[in-house]
């Protein structure tokens, strides 16, 4: 038996002399076994990318498609992909290149920020992502004032307040009520109860029949996820007004949304039982960057100035600047709404992941895969760092991650019509 190469096998190509067009003549596959792309498909400038992230050194090619067009797209899209790959420099801090969790979250960035280049135009995407800040005035020459978290949360005007209805519910699910008392509690505000059957009635939880009556709804989905929406429902009224043109609040809840619905499926794909928790983790990851967006909006232009100068995520800038950051603030405001110590310590430790609470683990890699989607805004436009041990401990594959995001898409829509 003859082993190499006949002189009738079709050629080997360096990746980095490929051109779209080129029609491969077998399947490339990532060094997982994923198939790239399929023997006989055409070579698009999106697959270039595609093949380097993966590592991928040559591939076998046949002849090109040969249209005249092409050629003028073929520029077109070379541009767009350059454009992309500048963006990915700015928005991703420090890459580790030999980590293959970063190069998923890399490849999300590349090829959504491709797809919509696509839909829209370059110079609609660039200035999209590059304008993903808080936009107010800055400290200028100016001593940094010394403020701890109580100065801030010590302010009648900062401190937002849950409504009276959220507080009965917690108290009366706190002394396991029957669903039919926590139905009446809930009667008293029209607002909240509306907005609970909406959710209950939607796709989110996919009941065959239409439930208009509360106490059925409650006995259906349990008093923990009764919890999980009232709170969220609550959280979002409370802080969804005060903040002039600094913030597009429609976007911040667009980035939450997505991040809560994404943690409440990698919970569900952890079999972690704590699905609910971790949905309301996501959806609150950030709500101290509001509060102090109200308090002391200059600082926190200076905090964003800082991150973009020295290349540091924005809670490490709000940490050097503070002595502490949006995450310990938001924990901080949870523990004086009474909020379960579950859920308060997803929300104030989801950027110091150790290894030691799941939960916040969970809720950090829904944070960083919601960036690197570009979704929505929530005062950034860094891709914070993902704790690759959760990961490895969540088995997360692409192909996995990919699925997610599409559930999450639909969602986020979903609840954005919903409770905004």
């Amino acid at each position: 038996m003859k082993y190499g190469k006949s002189e009738n096998s079709p050629p080997r190509t360096a990746v980095d002399l490929l051109t779209p067009g080129m029609i491969v003549t077998a399947d490339v596959c990532s060094p997982e076994g994923r198939r790239l792309l399929a023997k006989g498909e055409v070579i698009k400038i999106e697959h270039l990318r595609i093949f380097k992230a993966w590592g991928i050194i040559d591939v076998m090619i046949g002849e090109t498609v040969p249209r005249e067009p092409e050629a003028e797209a073929g520029k077109e899209d070379q541009a767009s992909l350059e454009l992309t790959e500048k963006l990915a420099v700015e928005v991703f801090i420090e890459p580790r290149k030999e980590n293959r969790f970063d190069r998923i979250l890399r490849n999300i960035f590349l090829t959504s920020t491709l797809a919509e280049i696509k839909e829209t135009s370059t110079e609609t995407v660039k200035n999209r992502i590059r304008r993903r800040l808080i936009r107010c005035q800055r400290l200028s020459n100016q001593e940094f004032p010394q403020i701890a978290i109580n100065d801030i949360l010590s302010g009648e005007t900062h401190l937002p307040a849950l409504s009276s209805t959220v507080t009965r519910i917690l108290e009366s699910i706190e002394n396991a009520s029957s669903a039919r008392a926590i139905a009446q509690i809930l009667a008293r505000d029209v607002g909240l109860s509306a907005k609970i059957l909406r959710i209950v009635n939607s796709s989110f939880y996919g009941f065959p029949n239409k439930i208009d009556d509360l106490s059925r709804a409650i006995t259906i989905i349990g008093n923990q996820q009764l919890q999980t929406i009232a709170l969220g429902i609550s959280v979002v009224d409370t802080l969804n007004t005060g903040f002039g043109e600094s913030l597009d609040l429609k976007d911040f809840w667009r980035h939450s949304f997505f991040c809560a619905i994404l943690s409440k499926c990698l919970g569900e794909f952890a079999v972690t039982g704590t699905e609910e928790r971790l949905f309301l983790g996501g959806l609150l990851h950030d709500i101290g960057r509001l509060v102090m967006l109200r308090a002391q909006p200059k600082m926190v232009g200076a905090a964003i100035d800082m991150a973009q100068q020295q290349s540091i995520p924005l809670y490490q800038a709000e940490q050097k600047l503070w002595g502490w950051d949006h995450a310990m603030l938001a924990g901080e405001l949870c523990r004086i709404w009474n909020f379960p110590t579950a859920i308060t310590e997803s929300i104030s430790s989801h950027h110091c992941t150790n290894g030691n609470h799941l939960e916040s683990d969970i809720v950090n890699i829904a944070d960083s895969i919601t960036h690197a989607c570009t979704i929505g805004n929530s005062g950034l436009c860094q891709v914070p760092p993902a704790n690759p041990d959760t990961w490895k401990t969540l088995a997360l594959t692409e192909n996995r991650v990919g699925t997610l995001i599409q559930e999450a898409s639909i969602q986020e829509k979903l609840l954005l019509n919903i409770l905004l």
